[in-house]
């Protein structure tokens, strides 16, 4: 039986599969089963695998053909499952090793009834009786016989009393301290979803732009002990974060010489719109003769652009304009003290705080 979900957490059904058909498929006095053991030793004197016998294909219908006749078996049975949601959908095929025809059966189900009326499909097919397997008895779940051992989930985080939910149900309020955490145990393996509400706090998610509940997808894994960070922050806070693409500062301090400084900086977001946007931004500062001059260089969109700022000895000059999705501000302050400071600031025009926040 091949686990065909992908999902090695589903390899343990293989067993139980396989276990099952053949205690079913030996309870008929009819059919006599050949020792597993048996074909393992067939297969390595031909130096084949198991996967050779995959009755798909006329090569490995041969194969198939010529183990069987050397094992004295009529039919060969190989099959597939997958697990959907909570169901286990299973293919039976059975190659009849004189003719090589194949005889396919499929079963869907959650418990143990379910390879039981795929063995009585195969009994009847083989015998031509029919075998009651189905019984009351056999409502357990085979997805439930899993060994597996409940994990846990430490939370981080630093807000005081936020409500805390797993899979949409309430299981607590955080403890305010960064470096305590609060303990989500006897979790089953699998996916589960932490969420951390608190009015005023949580994230913007991008590329829409929504300021919502802090929120997080884990995947336990049996026994596992997992450790999340919750950076749940202040709406403005949050907001500031994907708002302000540049918040730089240039200083030079100099007496009767030439002083110059510049800074380079990317310039990249993803808009409302998913669309990525890349640039970049150069300032220089030079003075001299009692001047300040700032160039401002900047490429967005594949298009440059300068816009130049002169200040003199004890002035202040300031500069904001906007270009598409930026906006740009500047400010030069040249003082007494042979000093001069520039300040500058890029921010998203496409965002704005009161709007994402409502």
């Amino acid at each position: 039986m091949e686990n065909s979900s992908r999902e090695p957490r589903y390899d343990y059904l293989e067993g139980i599969i396989s276990g099952i058909l053949l205690h079913d498929l030996s309870m008929s006095q009819e059919i006599g089963i050949v020792e597993r053991g048996q074909l393992s030793r067939v297969l390595a004197e031909q130096e084949l695998q198991l996967s050779d016998l995959a009755i798909s294909g006329t090569s490995a219908g041969n194969n198939a053909v010529r183990i069987g006749k050397i094992l004295g078996a009529k039919f060969l049975l190989s099959g597939m499952y997958s697990v959907l949601g909570t169901d286990v959908s299973i293919t039976v095929q059975i190659i009849d090793v004189q003719t090589a025809k194949l005889i396919p059966f499929t079963q869907r189900g959650m418990n143990e009834n379910t390879i039981h009326a795929l063995s009585q499909q195969i009994i009847r097919q083989l015998t031509g009786k029919n075998l009651e397997l189905v019984s009351e008895s056999g409502t357990r779940s085979i997805l439930s016989l899993r060994d597996e051992k409940p994990g846990s989930i430490q939370l981080y985080c630093g807000l005081q009393k936020a409500e805390i939910f797993l899979d949409n149900e309430f299981a607590g309020y955080t403890n305010g301290d960064p470096y305590t955490p609060v303990k989500l145990e006897n979790l089953r393996p699998g996916q589960h979803t932490i969420r951390v509400h608190l009015a005023g706090f949580g994230e913007i998610r991008m590329p829409e732009v929504v300021f919502a509940d802090w929120e997080r997808v884990v995947t336990v894994v049996p026994g596992g002990q997992h450790a999340v960070r919750s950076d749940a922050r202040m709406g403005w806070a949050a907001v500031d974060m994907v708002r302000i693409l540049v918040d730089g500062n240039l200083r030079l301090e100099f007496k009767d010489r030439v002083a110059t400084a510049q800074k380079n900086h990317p310039l990249l977001f993803t808009d409302r719109n998913g669309i990525e946007n890349k640039g970049t931004l150069s300032v220089e500062v030079s003075v001299e003769k009692g001047q300040t001059r700032v160039i401002f260089k900047f490429t967005v969109s594949g298009k440059t652009e300068t816009r130049t700022v002169t200040c003199m000895r004890g002035e202040e000059e300031t500069l904001s304009f906007k270009n598409g999705l930026l906006e740009f501000r500047i400010k030069v302050v040249y003082n007494e003290h042979l000093q001069c400071v520039v300040d500058y600031e890029v921010t998203r025009a496409d965002i704005i705080e009161d709007e994402v926040l409502k």
